[in-house]
């Protein structure tokens, strides 16, 4: 009996520390992203486009590399 409560328990408050945990990180990203697109919203808005930029591009090169033939 009480195992099983102790078992429940210990799976409820591990629940609660991964979903803390996931609170306080995605904060620690989002607050300063949040604060510095609302302090400079120009530079923001370049670092972004730029980011997703590449985040196109470098998937493009690499599959553009892996298809030429060398001999």
């Amino acid at each position: 009996m009480f195992n099983s409560i102790k078992k429940t328990v210990t799976g409820l408050l591990t629940a609660l520390f991964f979903i803390l945990l996931c609170a306080l990180l995605s904060l620690a990203i989002a607050f300063p992203l949040w604060k510095w697109a609302s302090i400079s919203p120009s530079s923001y808005s370049i670092v972004i486009i730029c980011a997703a930029a590449l985040a196109v591009i470098i998937p493009l090169i690499k599959k553009i590399k892996g298809k030429v033939c060398r001999k």
